[in-house]
């Protein structure tokens, strides 16, 4: 169908300071190397209806994309087609915005730019000078924040100095992730560690709100946000992991789940002790003489001779690296996948000419097993402990295929012989003999 246009022209490209005339030149600009005897003029006028009557619709949506290109900004296709609703429904706009886009040159320039800088260096790798921020003796004066969600209702907020690698956990009054949680969960970092100079963050919506980046501003903090794509993550991910751990082999949920408000602050105090306690390295300064470095001590003032956590090697300055990183991480990524695509062929490869192996016999009745389940939180260990009660209709091979299980509550219920696996019970000193592996 043809699109139809008046005489006068539609508000948004009034705006633009666009003419009839305007209009005309424009399009029959974009048709200069076409063939006009086979297509015919661009307009037909017609004066009864006083109305422009477009012989193609692909130009006038072309046109209505230019317009709204420009007063978008050069934002991108999004933007470019949220402008051109504004003034008139077009079918097809994100196509015109698209082929708009690609062929507007400040935004391929753009495009080249960012290329290299989509996939920049990990945050606070190579900004800072770790022996400086040393030496400065303030804590959390460079630090990484995040959100961590424990399980529903439970939010808490995490924080990792750069320098020292500190972690501190603060429960947060908020059950979701907003600009007041993240607010509130700065001020309580800067009441008990003081003032914070540079914030590195992701970029959530409670991190990117304004009200969140006015308030930071007027405390003279400085916002660095992590690039949206990227293949690593920010500092603080890092210990998440880390203080999940610590956090289900002290506390179950349901001791979690009856905790007041107060237990649950002593409760994320006690680990983020035990994950600042971790050793780092050790300093040895002679024979006899060893020393612990944690990130508790680094934090509280602990400084050594030297000044610096690796011994001091002179030799010429070394070349900032920072702008090859996303190059040479594009090399490492491909090496790997390679090789462990390599090793998957392998051992399909191997496996179409291999015999069936011998079939594991039936676990006997009485058996302790650990039955895998489904995690509800975080805080979730993911196993049950169970005995086996019976063989739920073994095949003819002899191959059992589902257990009866019998669980601690005393429940039973038919698990999948995937999901069962036996537990090994043995002392304590076969344990230190395996190095805590159990």
């Amino acid at each position: 169908p043809q699109l139809l246009m008046p005489a006068r022209l539609p508000i948004g490209l009034q705006s633009s300071g666009y003419e009839i005339n305007d209009v005309l030149t424009v399009v029959r600009l974009c048709q200069r190397l076409d063939d006009f005897t086979k297509k015919g003029r661009a307009f037909v006028y017609d004066e009864s209806t006083d109305l422009w009557y477009f012989r193609t619709a692909k130009r006038f949506r072309f046109l209505l994309a230019l317009d709204a290109h420009a007063r978008a900004g050069h934002g991108g296709a999004t933007p470019t087609v949220t402008a051109m609703q504004e003034d008139i429904h077009v079918i097809g706009a994100s196509t015109s915005a698209k082929d708009v886009c690609r062929r507007c040159l400040p935004c391929a320039k753009l495009r080249l730019r960012m290329t290299s800088l989509k996939w920049n260096a990990p945050l606070a790798g190579s900004h800072w000078d770790i022996d400086e921020l040393l030496r400065t003796g303030n804590p959390y004066s460079v630090v990484c924040l995040d959100f961590l969600h424990l399980f529903p209702g439970e939010l808490v907020f995490a924080a990792r100095c750069i320098a020292t690698s500190h972690v501190s956990w603060f429960r947060s009054s908020h059950s979701e992730e907003c600009a007041a949680a993240a607010v509130e969960g700065v001020k309580n970092l800067m009441s008990r560690w003081g003032k914070i100079r540079v914030a590195y963050l992701d970029r959530g919506s409670a991190f990117t709100s304004s009200e969140f980046a006015d308030t930071l501003r007027e405390e003279g903090v400085e916002l660095r946000y992590h690039a949206a794509r990227a293949p690593w993550e920010t500092p603080v991910e890092r210990s998440h992991a880390v203080g999940l751990r610590i956090l289900r082999l002290n506390y179950t949920p349901q001791q979690l789940a009856r905790s007041s408000d107060q237990d649950l602050n002593r409760v994320y105090d006690h680990v983020s002790l035990l994950m600042n306690s971790i050793p780092m390295c050790i300093h040895s300064t002679g024979s006899d003489d060893h020393d612990v470095i944690t990130a508790d001590r680094l934090a509280l003032g602990y400084t050594r001779s030297t000044g610096i956590l690796l011994p001091m090697v002179e030799s010429d300055s070394v070349a900032n690296v920072h702008i090859d990183r996303p190059r040479a991480l594009k090399c490492i990524r491909q090496t790997f996948l390679q090789h462990h695509w390599q090793l998957l062929r392998d051992r399909c490869s191997k496996a179409m000419g291999k015999k069936r192996g011998v079939d594991t016999p039936p676990l006997a009745q009485g058996t302790t097993v650990l039955v895998r389940v489904a995690q509800r939180n975080k805080l979730d260990v993911g196993v049950r402990v169970g005995h086996i009660v019976d063989v739920v209709s073994p095949s003819r091979d002899g191959f059992a295929r589902r257990y009866k299980v019998r669980f601690l509550s005393g429940t039973c219920s038919e698990e999948s012989h995937v999901n069962v696996v036996p537990a090994t019970v043995h002392s304590a000193e076969q344990c230190m003999l395996g190095r805590g592996a159990c």
